[in-house]
């Protein structure tokens, strides 16, 4: 019975051991004597190589300002290990096998700009891959892990937003900051130009201008602030956007300084002071250029210079004071031509009319052909006045009786005939003064167009053409 008893005995304990699975019994036997602080080569002499293998799966951030990129990325790690190697055959064919990371000997491979230091916040390591080779009697090791790397990288954002990264082979899509940054500039500066170099404002004047200047400009201050905190702070190098909005303020600014000066040509005409013949020929090429059409004044002259009339101006003369010697009475004495004339001895003046000279009275310049050496005449009339006025006013005077005063000067009709010309005088000048900053004001309009579609066009293209070659280079690679 005892015999019998071990028989029985000892057929279980075969039994069980023959029940154990062939992989708990590869790895109780490849783990036993395994160290993995050991090298896993026979050969201490001889290196490992390593082959490291990366599939990216997303870029996740690319900081420009701070100079870093986190993407997420497979990281797949392949070695031979010498020490766990087995023969197939004797664990019922079994060619693969997965252990645990941490129970084997790992690769030290660093990312030394990594910009965090600890690998259990970069990667996540999971069990490892072993495939049995013979022809090496070795095992590859395969070791497949998710990672999130942060590494620092100098970025060239020369041409910002148009730029291609040659070193992660990246080129960006401008599209965003087409629409959210360069479009938006664009049309702020287009529509301050046009408020600048309108001919006028809904209330005739332009002071207002300069408000809409210094609003733009605190406009494009925001979107350069906006700019700003997207690109390093360095001073290598300004990006392409940086240049375009900088070029936006130097024409707003510039015409803000433009509208100042036009608001004073403007007001000089308010002095009274017409333009002088040469500002008048350079303002009437200009307007012509710019198509700009003349006061009526002007054309006005322009059409009497063309008929070869004399150009009507307005002159204004000093009223001359009274003395107390045209203030007595003058005596009129006969001449022997029948002529009357003035004589300063008596107080009463009579008018004497001879029958030759009945009804006629003359002026200073009359009486320059009619008047003997010797003869004194009598006080000149008003500069308006003519012959035939004073033919007239003769009539007049030969219906009274010869003992009539002679008529005073009317020197308050004068006052207010200089007045009327004096206002007229800068009335013209308002008007010429007006046209001439209406005439800059178009001009300016031509010139900061132009350079405002020089620039925005320029520099986009810079960048375009850099964007596409350097894209298509890549695509050639």
């Amino acid at each position: 019975m005892d015999g019998l008893f071990i028989l029985l005995a000892t057929g279980l304990t075969l039994s069980s051991c023959s029940s154990t699975p062939s992989q708990i019994k590869l790895v109780h036997d490849l783990l036993d004597k395994y160290d993995k602080k050991a090298k896993p080569m026979w050969d201490n002499s001889k290196p490992i190589n390593v082959s490291f293998s990366m599939d990216l799966y997303q870029i996740l951030e690319l900081n420009e300002p701070q100079q870093y990129i986190l993407l997420n990325a497979w990281i797949i790690e392949r070695w031979y290990d010498e020490f766990l190697f087995w023969v197939p055959e004797d664990y019922q064919n079994i060619t693969e096998l997965r252990l645990p990371y941490d129970a084997i000997w790992l690769p030290d491979t660093t990312l030394y700009n990594s910009l965090v230091m600890k690998d259990d916040d970069t990667r996540r390591l999971l069990n490892a891959k072993l495939t049995t080779d013979r022809h090496r009697r070795a095992s590859l090791i395969e070791l497949l892990y998710p990672t999130i790397y942060k590494f620092s990288c100098l970025l060239d954002l020369r041409f910002f937003p148009f730029d291609v990264q040659l070193t992660l082979y990246l080129r960006r899509k401008p599209l965003f900051y087409l629409v959210n940054l360069i479009i938006p500039t664009s049309i702020i500066t287009l529509i301050a130009i046009v408020g600048f170099f309108t001919t006028s404002s809904a209330s005739g004047m332009r002071e207002e201008k300069v408000s809409l200047g210094i609003t733009t400009l605190l406009s494009m201050s925001i979107l350069m602030l906006m700019v700003s905190d997207q690109m390093p702070t360095t001073s290598t190098f300004i990006p392409l956007i940086g240049w375009f909005i900088l070029a936006m303020i130097v024409v707003i600014s510039l015409g803000t300084i433009v509208s100042s000066v036009i608001i004073a040509i403007q007001k000089r005409g308010s002095l009274g002071e017409r333009l002088s013949k040469n500002a008048l020929r350079i303002a009437k090429a200009i307007a012509y250029i710019t198509c700009t059409a003349l006061p009526p004044h002007i054309e006005k002259e322009q059409m009497m210079e063309a008929f070869d009339l004399p150009t009507p101006t307005v002159e204004i003369k000093p009223i001359r004071p009274q003395t107390e010697a045209s203030k007595k009475w003058m005596s009129l004495r006969r001449a022997k031509n029948g002529v009357a004339i003035v004589s300063d001895k008596s107080t009463d003046p009579l008018i004497h009319l001879s029958p030759s000279t009945t009804g006629m009275i003359f002026n200073d310049s009359c009486l320059e052909d009619v008047l003997t050496p010797g003869m004194t005449p009598f006080a000149s009339l008003p500069p308006s006045a003519t012959c035939e006025d004073d033919v007239s006013l003769g009539s007049e005077i030969s219906s009274k009786p010869p003992t009539g005063r002679l008529p005073k000067q009317n020197y308050k009709g004068s006052a207010t005939a200089n007045a009327a010309s004096i206002k007229h005088n800068r009335q013209l000048a308002v008007a010429e003064f007006e046209w001439l900053a209406t005439v800059v004001e178009r001009c300016c309009f031509v010139i900061f167009v132009l350079c405002f579609l020089t620039i925005t066009v320029g520099i986009n293209c810079i960048g375009f053409i850099h964007w596409y070659y350097a894209g298509f280079n890549l695509d050639n690679e």
